[in-house]
């Protein structure tokens, strides 16, 4: 909500907004991910249970999103949440509410958009080989109950 409440108060002017899908299509070229679960691979093959467990817990709270108003969502959600403005929270999810995934799952191209960005100013980054299909995964994802 950072963002939306200095623009409010006029303290900043937004040129490049990565608020939605479409201005992150405009901005970065494609889409972002962004709101993702970060672990390394032993982590994920010494605690494969736990695992599965956060991806259920995410996937499911992402299918319950779709098809709630932004007041419905914040209707479940503790007061300590919205930092004392729930009208800017209340503004912030219904800017960004279509840019949450409906399955939680990567696209093959989802990886490469913020390689691209970090490669435009980190030489190291840039130097790097990295093997993209490496760097994440849908296999938890795709265990995820239909119910």
């Amino acid at each position: 909500p950072a963002i939306t409440l200095l623009e409010e108060r006029g303290l900043i002017k937004v040129l490049a907004d990565t608020r939605s899908t479409k201005g992150t299509r405009e901005v970065l070229g494609g889409e972002y991910p962004a709101a993702v679960l970060y672990t390394t691979r032993a982590w994920l093959e010494r605690n494969p249970d736990t695992a599965q467990r956060l991806v259920n817990a995410m996937v499911r709270g992402l299918r319950w999103m779709q098809g709630k108003t932004p007041e419905e969502i914040a209707a479940v959600l503790p007061e300590e949440y919205f930092l004392g403005d729930r009208a800017l929270y209340l503004k912030v999810l219904r800017n960004s509410l279509e840019s949450f995934s409906p399955t939680g799952r990567f696209s093959d191209t989802a990886p490469l958009r913020p390689l691209t960005v970090l490669s435009a100013f980190d030489p190291n980054v840039a130097r790097a080989r990295i093997d993209l299909k490496r760097t994440y995964t849908n296999e938890f994802v795709d265990r995820v109950p239909k119910r």
